[in-house]
């Protein structure tokens, strides 16, 4: 029955259906933790097998342990009395969300006292004394939680589901999260309130129960959302205190959906809600303080309101509104853009027996990856954190599907690569593909290219890196021969160009702070005629975020940009020419002395226009440019 109201749910709000089974192969790199004791019957105490399988396997690296490990949990239920914790760079792979389950023991000892909330399952930004994971990290990178159900048990109701900390690349997908109390008791479903979450993707996640069901902090960062279900909270559905992006959430809640604020920091974009089963002397939406919103498609039935924003009050669906500063520098319609959202391709799927493994022991990988895909290979992996050399372009072609990268290093010879001149991996695929979990390093100034695209179909690059420590910065290009096609990024982190007409759809987009340096005319997405729309956009260096030329339009729903490197010479964060923009965004002062004053130039004809602000916090909640 939950199967079913899913499928209808997700076909309502677009949801992309996801694989119930997850395997890998053994020589895959995974750890997994049946090989530690683990029995997954529900009644063994399974939680010193989850702690050996991750303490058992960490390494320091300056000081810091470090896990770059991949654990999977087979289906089952795993009884655990204690917090399974970490800190950053680890996969945590169920085989499924509504088999793999991992079940708080029933009125379970250090989960009783509300005043001091305790996870089952914790990305840590903090250590214990008593071990190796002591002190403050700030580098909760690479945390992923997968397809799997925590239930906290019965009688617990000091729990947090899963407090999760995470920066930089991340996430938490095809999870359920719910109190297995028949009164729903629990604090947190998914807390993300520990000191400086983000940014990460949540996707793809069910909260059932819990005083609140989704929280967040008010200090600078950022998360993007999508396909969110919340239900049977107790005092709130979600409570949000900094920029939020969140695309389809369905709500089925007696109390308030929503809280937004009330700080400055905190800017809620929302795209698509179905807010059901509210109290009629309950609002759906509370905005307060000096929050600021964007709302597009919500409906909201039972509520006395739809939102209350101070003095502004709402009932009935929303088509699209909001509230705070905004600015445009030509006359425009008002509002988003409002493109197109589309979905990434269906992964391709086949029993793991039909994968080819291209084994990453020789001097000289090149040989082994093209011979795989001439071979007519449709799904190839690597090994998790292997590395992989190469000398030469590799061309993805035939038959090849999916690329399982599994974090594996892949790393272009210094002396075969002429100054990012040449790309490592030209795309001439007639058939989708999905490149997953795929790190790519060549040690090229500034700039070097990763992807060629020279097919016009559909490319889903998910969870992959394109750069190095060294402050080089990969880029992606679409060819002349590739006119139209898209492209689909989620949980990005590395910089894009995009050349011609070719369209992008991003969830989670996170160039960091590369290239910093001298490197001023760098850009981060280069849009030139195509539809490019990004959903989450948090950086950290001086460049230009988003270049629009050639009619193209660009839509950003949620961005945070914490500038902290400074140069004589800034670039704003916007350049449009002939173009079309929309922009939601949060400004960051990170030491009250510096921002960027220039934010956007924009080129409508031959009359050229520029956007200054004061130097300090700004929440825009909408720059809206060319037609």
């Amino acid at each position: 029955m939950r199967r079913i109201k899913f499928l209808i749910f997700a076909l309502f709000l677009g949801y992309t259906i996801h694989a119930e089974s997850v395997e890998f192969p053994s020589n895959a790199g995974i750890i997994n933790v049946k090989d530690y004791g683990a029995k997954g019957d529900g009644i063994t105490d399974d939680t010193k097998a989850f702690n050996d399988a991750i303490n058992k396997n960490w390494t320091f690296i300056g000081g810091n342990p470090n896990n770059f490990r991949f654990i999977y949990i087979p289906n089952g239920t795993y009884l655990v009395t204690n917090e399974i914790f970490w800190m950053r760079w680890l996969v945590f792979q169920g085989q499924s969300e509504t088999k793999t389950i991992i079940k708080l023991k029933d009125n379970c000892e250090g989960y009783q006292d509300i005043t001091k909330p305790r996870p089952v399952l914790h990305c840590r930004f903090t250590g214990l004394k008593e071990s190796p994971w002591d002190g403050t990290n700030n580098s909760s990178f690479a945390n992923y939680i997968q397809n799997l159900t925590v239930n906290t048990g019965s009688g617990n109701p000091a729990t947090i589901g899963i407090q999760y900390n995470n920066h930089n690349e991340g996430a938490i997908r095809n999870v359920s999260i719910t109190s297995g109390d028949i009164k729903k008791i629990g604090k947190v479903g998914l807390d993300l309130s520990e000191t400086e979450f983000g940014p990460g993707l949540i996707k793809n996640v069910t909260i059932d129960g819990f005083d609140i069901g989704i929280k967040t902090i008010g200090l600078p960062s950022n998360v993007t959302l999508e396909n969110i279900t919340i239900k049977n909270q107790l005092v709130l559905g979600i409570e949000n205190h900094f920029p939020m992006s969140l695309l389809n959430l369905v709500s089925f809640n007696n109390v308030k959906a929503i809280s937004n604020g009330p700080e400055h920091i905190a800017q809620l974009v929302l795209i698509n809600a179905n807010l059901t089963g509210g109290d009629s002397n309950t609002n759906a939406i509370e905005n307060i303080g000096e929050a600021t919103i964007y709302l597009r498609n919500i409906k909201a039935n039972g509520y006395s309101m739809s939102l209350n924003n101070k003095e502004i009050k709402k009932t009935g669906k929303i088509l699209e509104y909001w509230s705070g500063e905004e600015f445009s520098l030509y006359p425009s319609p008002r509002g988003h853009l409002k493109l197109p959202v589309k979905d990434a391709p269906l992964i391709f799927e086949e029993p793991i027996s039909k994968w080819v493994f291209i084994d990453p022991s020789a001097e000289d990988d090149t040989k082994a990856i093209q011979d795989a895909i001439d071979g007519g290979a449709s799904t190839l992996y690597l090994k998790f954190d292997g590395k992989y050399q190469i000398s030469n372009t590799i061309y993805l072609r035939g038959n090849v599907r999916r690329i399982v990268g599994m974090n594996a290093n892949i790393c272009a010879k210094p002396e075969s690569f002429n100054k990012g001149n040449k790309p490592m991996f030209v795309v001439q695929t007639t058939k989708p593909l999905t490149i997953e979990f795929f790190h790519c390093q060549q040690y090229a100034e500034p700039y070097y290219k990763t992807f060629e695209i020279e097919t016009n179909k559909p490319i889903f690059f998910k969870s992959c890196k394109m750069g190095v420590s060294s402050g080089t910065r990969g880029y992606i290009v679409n060819t002349k021969t590739a006119k139209g096609g898209n492209l689909f990024f989620e949980d990005t982190h590395e910089q894009i160009k995009l050349k011609f007409l070719a369209n992008l759809w991003c969830r989670h987009y996170n160039p960091e702070n590369n290239p910093a340096g001298e490197h001023l005319d760098a850009i981060y997405i280069e849009n030139n005629g195509g539809n490019v729309w990004v959903l989450g956009f948090k950086t950290e260096g001086i460049a230009l975020n988003v270049l629009t030329t050639n009619k193209g339009r660009t839509e950003i729903l949620g961005g945070y940009f914490r500038d902290h490197i400074f140069f004589d010479k800034e670039p704003p964060f916007f350049v449009t020419e002939n173009a079309s923009i929309s922009a939601s965004y949060y400004q960051y002062d990170w030491d009250g002395k510096h921002t960027r004053t220039l934010v956007a130039t924009e080129k409508q004809g031959n009359e050229t226009k520029s956007k200054l602000v004061p130097t300090g916090n700004h929440n825009v909640i909408l720059y809206r440019g060319g037609k």
